[in-house]
């Protein structure tokens, strides 16, 4: 469970933002409480979403594109108006944490010592 990772965590706040960018965050953040704890779809407004992000529809378009490139949500073939939302994120991949550190030195040396500390 060290590994997984609420949307409300420190770690997805520090490390998954600067990979999956702040508006993917934040729409994979909000859409996470709209979910029910039985699993059930819920009808949730595109546009409404967006605007009630900052964004605009299109924006919003692009960035459940990212969460869904990040494994943090999916859709199935045949079902093009839902979009299935994951509730918890897992640790960094390698890959991940290469685009992490070419970006965010700092915030890449600073995993490294938490995975350690979490290791010890």
């Amino acid at each position: 469970t060290a590994n997984i990772h609420e949307p409300d965590s420190t770690y997805a706040q520090f490390y998954l933002v600067p990979v999956i960018g702040p508006l993917s965050y934040l729409a994979w953040q909000r859409l996470n409480l709209y979910l029910p704890a039985d699993d059930t779809q819920v009808p949730i407004d595109h546009d409404e979403l967006a605007w009630s992000l900052g964004a605009s529809p299109g924006r919003l378009n692009r960035a459940i594109t990212r969460l869904v490139k990040f494994h943090l949500a999916y859709l199935v073939p045949g079902e093009p108006d839902t979009l299935y939302v994951k509730r918890r994120a897992p640790t960094l991949n390698p890959a991940l944490l290469a685009s992490l550190a070419a970006k965010c030195p700092t915030l890449a040396g600073a995993h490294a010592e938490q995975l350690e500390t979490t290791a010890a």
